[in-house]
Parts: C-alpha cells; structure tokens; sequence
C-alpha cells in the first residue's frame, strides 16, 4: 500500500480479517481459562492452584470393536440394576413359598410303645405290650381366606417385578442403542470433516503457490489459510466428539 501497489480496500479487508483472528483468539483463550475454573471445581482443587494441561492421544475407536448384540446382552447380565432386581425377585419368590407352605396342612408322624407291667420282659411275655404308629394331619382353616389373599399378593409382587425387570430391560437397551447411534453419527462426521481437510490442504497449497509466483493477494491467501486452520481445528473436535461418543457407550455398558 505504501508502495501505492494496492488500494486501500483490500488493506482494509486484511485488516479486518486480523482483527477477527486476533478475536477467535481471545475467545479460544478465555474458553480454556473457564474449562480449567470448571475442571477445578468438579475436582475439589482450590481455584487459585496451577493446572497444566497436556497433550494426550486420542484413538478413534474402530467399529469392529463394537458388537451391539453382545453388548446389550453383557449389560443385562452385569449391570447393578438387573442384579438388585433378580435379588428382589428371589425374595419375593422365597416369601411366596412362605406363605404358601402356611397353607399346605402339617404332617406329623405319630409312634408311640406302651406296656402293662413293671418289667419290659413280663410284660412281652404276657401279651401286653403293644406299639401303635400314624400320621397325623393339622390345618388351620380359620386362617385359610387370609392366608390365601397373602399369597395372592405375593403373585401380584412377582409379577410386578417381572415387568419391572422388562421395563429397565427395555430402557437399557435403548439407551445403548442411542449410544451406539450416536458412535455412528460422530465416526461419519469425523470421515466428513477428514476429506474436508484433505480438500482444504490442497486448495492452500494451490494457493501458496500462486502468492509466491504473486498471482494472487495476501488477502485471497489469508482466506485459503484461515479455512485450512478452520478445517484442522474441525477435525480436532470431530475427532474428540467420536471418542467421547465412544468412552459414553463403554462406561455405559459396564
């Protein structure tokens, strides 16, 4: 511009685009600064101690690690949820033979030995010894309405639990379908947003190369590098949104 090669308009149009890039970077700054407030807080860490963040690597889980149908069954087989309500069934079905077994009448052997005579011996030998044995039966009627309407109640409670038990069946399985839906959804984004940067490398390095040979303008080369620079940092949260997706389904299941 001072070499009055350009007019002031695109002066002006590159300034514009620093200053929104000096902005974008203010804002990923105070961004960072509020996670770690956040991050500190839900660790319990005082909020005027250091955190130092580090790089980590992040692999983008393959579909083949990922079997729906063995999943689900796992989960129903081992989470918490499932264990306390089998156990519950267990004790309403223990209850039940419980009172069932209140109902049933009550056997009782009856044996008994008796003799006439002061000795053992005289009086087998004189025939008046005998032995008598039988069973008994005892049932309490009166209590029959009563006890009947227990175990009624007891059928009613397992039934109860069995629907119980299908309901959350239900629920489990479709939130690890959502789960894995969403594993989906994120993995072709990510896919979409790695040819998106493929696309972007390639029309920068075009680009580039036509500013060097000073067929183009600074701005026309700032606009290929700021969508270069977008595209990459599109790339990063595809990439951690999949892996988040993924960690969700994982801890989900267990």
């Amino acid at each position: 511009y001072n070499l009055k090669m350009i007019t002031k308009t695109p002066l002006l149009d590159l300034k514009t685009k620093i200053i929104e890039l000096e902005s974008t970077l203010i804002s990923m700054d105070t961004a960072i600064n509020i996670s770690k407030l956040n991050l500190k807080s839900m660790l319990g860490i005082p909020l005027k101690e250091e955190l130092v963040l580090k790089d980590v690597e992040i692999n983008v889980t393959t579909e083949s690690t990922i079997k729906l149908d063995e999943d689900i069954d796992y989960a129903f087989k081992n989470k918490d949820a499932f264990k306390l309500l089998e156990y519950n069934k267990k004790v309403k079905l223990s209850e039940r033979r419980i009172t069932l077994g209140n109902m049933l009448p009550q056997i009782a052997f009856v044996f008994n030995y008796t003799m006439q005579g002061t000795e053992i011996g005289d009086a087998v030998d004189a025939g008046n010894a005998s032995w008598n044995a039988g069973i008994g039966l005892n049932m309490n009627l009166w209590d029959w309405g009563i006890t009947m309407d227990k175990l009624k109640e007891k059928d009613n409670d397992i039934k109860k639990m069995d629907i119980d038990v299908q309901k959350t069946k239900d629920s489990v399985e479709m939130a690890i379908r959502r789960y894995y839906y969403d594993i989906e959804k994120n993995k072709k984004l990510y896919e979409s947003k790695t040819e998106a940067l493929s696309g972007a490398e390639e029309s920068y390095s075009i680009e580039k190369e036509k500013f060097n040979l000073k067929m183009t303008t600074a701005n026309d080369f700032l606009t290929y590098e700021n969508a270069l620079r977008k595209a990459e940092i599109d790339l990063i949260n595809a990439k951690i949104d999949y892996y988040v997706a993924c960690q969700k389904y994982y801890n989900f299941i267990e």
